[in-house]
């Protein structure tokens, strides 16, 4: 039988992370949604982005919950792959991920949004996890 791993800390930051992503589908909803700036097609591309950037982390609460940290090293594996797939920019999806996580510029144009820190808190998050489940 495997030693349990506390991961209490990393769990916490992936609520927290997670409450912070549903900040940012809110924001493409129309919550705040009353001008012209986007039209409603675009934001429900970023909602998508957005919501399929989180919905990876069930698998791996499940196998932590489990203490199997075989399977939560794979499922973390896998999110990572995803999360670097998508600051790959293709058209052959239902639209481009990069266009909604994009970085913040120098200048940010008034009203738009930027949810390219999700990429790299999400990825220093998952890395977390990973380096804790292999020591």
């Amino acid at each position: 039988m495997t030693a349990s791993i506390d991961f209490t800390p990393e769990l916490a930051d992936l609520v927290m992370f997670m409450s912070r992503v549903a900040i940012s589908i809110r924001m493409h909803t129309p919550y705040r949604y009353r001008s012209g700036w986007e039209s409603a097609k675009e934001h429900c591309k970023h909602v998508l982005w957005l919501s399929d950037s989180i919905h990876y982390f069930g698998e791996i609460a499940r196998c932590i919950k489990a203490n199997d940290i075989e399977s939560a090293i794979r499922a973390v594996n896998s999110t990572i792959v995803n999360y670097k797939e998508y600051s790959i920019a293709g058209d052959g999806w239902v639209s481009d991920p990069m266009l909604t996580f994009k970085a913040k510029p120098a200048e940010p144009v008034f009203g738009e949004f930027y949810d390219g820190w999700i990429l790299d808190e999400g990825l220093a998050l998952l890395e977390r996890i990973k380096e804790k489940a292999e020591q």
